[in-house]
């Protein structure tokens, strides 16, 4: 028998008018494979089969802030680099035209196959940290260890072994 609210059958039996409702949900952002996760909890439309809806606005915010908070670490890495790419967003080739260098090379920094100078990184991380600072402080660009204080963004390090 399907759900009378979602029509899937997950026989969740949930009143049909309780959904869909509006909440404050993790939506997470994952840093390729670096073990960096960012959790922020943004406001999102919720429907019968627990799946939260972001608007993508709130969604892009979200990313400009954890890519800022990434800059701000200064781990120089292909993989960070291309979350602050995709942050912006901007393609390969828009990346390229803004750096001043063929795609192929930017390809090669984001598979760790060139280091990434640091010049290259502090343009990219200003670039990420204009786009966040129109939605709210941040503080100076410096390479240093990060701010521990309570943020909006908090980032969680996946364990081996702890149950998510």
């Amino acid at each position: 028998m399907s759900c009378a609210c979602c029509l899937d059958p997950c026989a969740c039996n949930a009143v049909s008018s309780e959904f869909p409702k509006k909440v404050i949900a993790d939506y997470f952002m994952y840093v390729g494979t670096t073990g960096i996760v960012f959790v922020t909890g943004l406001p999102a439309t919720q429907f019968a089969n627990l799946v939260n809806v972001f608007d993508p606005t709130h969604e892009r915010i979200a990313q400009w802030h954890a890519a800022s908070d990434l800059a701000d670490m200064g781990i120089i890495d292909g993989q960070t680099f291309r979350f602050m790419r995709e942050a912006i967003p901007w393609s390969v080739a828009e990346t390229a035209a803004f750096i001043g260098v063929p795609d192929s090379t930017v390809n090669l920094w984001e598979s760790n196959v060139q280091t990434i100078s640091r010049d290259i990184w502090i343009a990219m991380a200003q670039q990420v940290r204009e786009r966040a600072q129109d939605y709210g402080p941040s503080g100076p660009l410096a390479f240093n260890p990060p701010d521990l204080r309570p943020r909006t963004i908090r980032i969680f390090t996946p364990v081996s072994g702890y149950p998510y």
